[in-house]
């Protein structure tokens, strides 16, 4: 029997490192490529940063004191 977690696709947020479904996440297309993202903020930040700018093959990560919020963050999730 197949656990329901077999066929779940995680990548990573490019902007802020965080996990995500590819089936659930939010994602935008920027230099012919799809990307997935955690939240809208990440998102937005990603896609009008110029090209090479924070992308994982720059290895500049943009998250670094950038005041992300996580979505459990936003809404209060956090034990």
């Amino acid at each position: 029997m197949k656990s329901e977690n077999a066929d779940v696709k995680k990548v990573v947020d490019p902007v802020c490192g965080m996990e995500v479904d590819v089936s659930t996440a939010l994602s935008g297309e920027k230099d012919k490529k799809t990307w997935y993202f955690c939240s809208p903020g990440c998102r937005d930040k990603f896609l009008t940063q110029d090209s090479g700018a924070g992308s994982p093959e720059s290895g500049v990560h943009p998250s670094t004191s950038s005041g992300h919020v996580s979505p459990e963050e936003e809404n209060g999730d956090l034990e």
